[in-house]
């Protein structure tokens, strides 16, 4: 239990410094949105998955940005390691976070379920 947490609160620190530094080295486009939305970190403290979500989310932009990142994940790595005054800095990818368009599809597929059923108790009803 104790290195969950551990890893955890290092994905917490990293997300919170990361963000601050993407968001002074990278210059998004006007109207766009970058998120950090979570680091998950191994259990061997090696790699952190940092996960990104856009706005708006067009595949093209997604996949040109996620080549950006990843290209500067060493430089930030760096800065992390002068930064936070780790042993170890976890190498770090870049990977878009589904989870948000995944929750749209399923609010949808639940709203138009509501829509049919009150259609039908309607008709019935009628």
């Amino acid at each position: 239990m104790k290195e969950f947490s551990r890893n955890r609160r290092l994905g917490e620190l990293l997300q919170r410094e990361l963000s601050a530094l993407i968001s002074h080295d990278m210059e998004s486009p006007p109207g766009m949105l970058l998120t950090l939305s979570g680091v998950e970190v191994a259990p061997d403290l090696s790699v952190a998955r940092v996960f990104v979500t856009f706005i708006p989310d067009e595949l093209s932009q997604r996949q040109a940005w996620l080549l950006r990142l990843n290209r500067a994940a060493g430089h930030w790595r760096g800065e992390l390691g002068r930064l936070l005054h780790l042993k170890r800095i976890p190498k770090l990818q870049f990977v878009y976070d589904s989870s948000v368009e995944q929750g749209a599809r399923l609010s949808q597929v639940i709203n138009q379920a509501l829509a049919s059923d009150k259609r039908e108790r309607d008709k019935d009803g009628a």
